[in-house]
């Protein structure tokens, strides 16, 4: 007689699982699938890669003067800043010549880097490096920030014109008044500007530190808690998994635990694949609800799609999981039916 099956001539049956290890078995199954997908969601929070990569593949970088044009023409009509006298159209056009593409994903990629380099404690604070700023704005694009803000501005009056006059061709003084002049005066007036924009490019520091206000301080911080419960979810079924295996006296109790634990479990992990992208995008749909309000519809829903990108890899990831766990349990199950029957009887 072989070793496998001497270990089960004692059997004629599959051994009946006692209700101590069927609850095991139960609390197994409904704490793999959550426990794998929190693990999943966890390494998602760890690096910046895969959000930065749906930024780039949906082309969200390319709607940001957009959305911060919408979002600041929200903030405006509290307060009163510098911007404040610049229509929403004129404030986009603005802020893609002060942040055109390739400059807008460069600091959006540093700040969001930073953002995860502090979830994960290796940064004290999320900082924006802003030499790439301070660059673009001393060169031509600076001229052409400068023209933008002038064109906004209401026509120069006559007395206006003559302070624009005695500053440019007699150095006075006197400070420039915000008015547009004509199309002649533009240079006169640009090359008194250039060196007062070149002074305040230099005053700029060459990184900040954004420190969230709250409710978002609170958020962050209990993400970071949550990412510590996330990371080790996985303890909880493998915990019950050597439970099982200690609770039974017989490999074949040990092994029919096994399968229907991995068997149901995986069953469980499956239905919860097939439930995430719905799910998700609920989630995401209440998360830009305030977006929703200010942005145009189709800024909103680039950032939705490029935020529900995210979970088809993770779904597809758990379903590959779960089924491969539905063929160990099934085929462990199938080994104790097996064995069982090939066994002697008494």
């Amino acid at each position: 007689m072989s070793k496998p099956q001497a270990r089960f001539s004692r059997l004629e049956r599959p051994p009946r699982p006692s209700a101590l290890t069927a609850i095991g078995v139960l609390l197994f199954a409904l704490s793999f699938g959550p426990a794998l997908l929190a693990f999943q969601l966890e390494h998602l929070l760890a690096r910046p890669e895969p959000l930065l990569h749906a930024l780039e593949q949906h082309q969200v970088y390319a709607h940001l003067p957009t959305l911060l044009a919408s979002t600041l023409a929200s903030d405006f009509g509290t307060s009163q800043t510098i911007l404040s006298f610049l229509p929403k159209e004129q404030m986009e056009t603005f802020l893609r010549l002060l942040l055109p593409e390739p400059l807008a994903r460069q600091l959006t990629e540093q700040a969001i880097r930073s953002l995860f380099a502090h979830l994960n404690g290796s940064e004290p604070a999320i900082s924006l490096p802003l030499t790439a700023l301070k660059a673009h704005l001393a060169g031509p694009a600076g001229e052409g920030v400068l023209l933008a803000v002038l064109n906004t501005l209401p026509a120069c009056s006559l007395e206006q014109l003559l302070r624009i006059a005695a500053v440019g061709l007699l150095g006075s003084s006197a400070e420039l008044p915000l008015c547009r002049p004509p199309d002649e005066l533009l240079p006169l007036l640009n090359a008194s500007l250039r060196p007062q924009l070149l002074q305040l490019i230099e005053t700029l520091p060459d990184s900040i530190i954004l420190s969230p206000q709250e409710p978002w301080a609170a958020a962050l911080h209990r993400l970071r808690q949550l990412r510590i419960l996330l990371r080790w979810s996985p303890l909880l079924p493998i915990g019950l998994l050597i439970a099982l295996t200690l609770s039974a006296h017989r490999w074949s109790s040990r092994l029919t635990a096994w399968g229907w634990a991995l068997l149901l479990g995986g069953g469980i992990g499956l239905a919860l694949a097939v439930a995430l992208p719905p799910l998700a995008e609920g989630f995401i749909k209440d998360l830009l609800q305030p977006l929703s309000a200010m942005a145009p519809a189709p800024v909103v829903v680039t950032i939705h799609a490029a935020l529900l990108s995210l979970f088809p890899p993770i779904a597809r990831s758990l379903a590959l999981s779960s089924a491969l766990l539905v063929g160990i349990g099934a085929l462990l199950l199938t080994l104790v039916a097996f064995l069982s029957r090939s066994a002697p009887a008494r």
